[in-house]
């Protein structure tokens, strides 16, 4: 893969022949990840909302809310019964009484269908005074829910921006010392030429392999900061950084 190009700045600064200066001139080779273009912070923040499953427990809790809030505002239809039915009898009287003289006439049938329906409201002195209680915790509940929901996702929006800042910072760092390594990599090795004519002392050289070995390091460590730095953030908004390019 062709990696990303940079000339050292304090190439043309060195003093030296022009066979040994232009040493430092080639082309720097940057790692892999480093070509990689970060996307838009915005775009990552609304992957991030999208993805994240604190906002979705913060979600299933105000749905949860919201059902216990209707169950409160309708229970007190608990109270109330109904009934209705029918029945069959086979013998049953009715009874005439005359009004002119006290006389009565009787009639029996045989059979017949009766229709029964009723309503009945029960109501504790609970239902009247502690139920708009009820009501009012539960739509505090809710309210409470959503709080911690819109807590969460800015929480989120910080989270996700400063993580980005470091990211950037991450990735300027290891291109200078990545520069600041091929540097004194071209150093050493002028040092090494000059050393073998007996122009420098071995003091000298070895001052200038330790520098380029502390420099080595500190790539490999910024490398290591640059590419934990862009894991987590895939990590956390679900998805690869690349496809946010295409």
């Amino acid at each position: 893969m062709v990696g990303l190009l940079l000339i050292s700045p304090i190439a043309g600064a060195l003093a030296g022949p022009v066979d040994t200066v232009a040493t430092l001139d080639s082309a720097i080779v940057l790692p892999d990840v480093l070509e990689r273009e970060l996307p838009p912070l915005d775009s990552l923040i609304k992957a991030a909302q999208e993805y994240s499953p604190v906002l979705k427990l913060s979600e299933a809790e105000i749905a949860r809310f919201e059902a216990e809030l209707g169950v409160r505002k309708r229970e007190w239809t608990n109270r109330i019964f109904t009934d209705a039915g029918t029945f069959y009898a086979n013998n049953y009287n009715a009874l005439t009484v005359a009004s002119n003289g006290g006389g009565y006439e009787s009639v029996s049938l045989g059979a017949g269908n009766v229709l029964r329906a009723g309503v009945t409201a029960r109501l504790s002195l609970f239902d009247v005074i502690g139920r708009g209680q009820l009501i009012e915790r539960a739509e505090a509940e809710k309210q409470m829910s959503e709080f911690k929901y819109d807590k969460a996702k800015q929480e989120l929006s910080q989270y996700i921006t400063q993580l980005y800042t470091e990211l950037k910072l991450a990735k300027k760092l290891v291109i200078v010392y990545t520069e600041t390594y091929y540097t004194l990599n071209a150093q050493l090795e002028m040092a090494e030429k000059e050393f073998r004519q007996g122009e420098i002392h071995i003091t000298e050289l070895a001052r200038i392999t330790s520098i380029k070995s502390k420099a080595e390091v500190s790539l490999e460590q910024a490398q290591a900061n640059y590419e934990n730095l862009y894991y987590q953030m895939e990590i956390i908004v679900g998805k690869s950084l690349e496809s946010f390019l295409y």
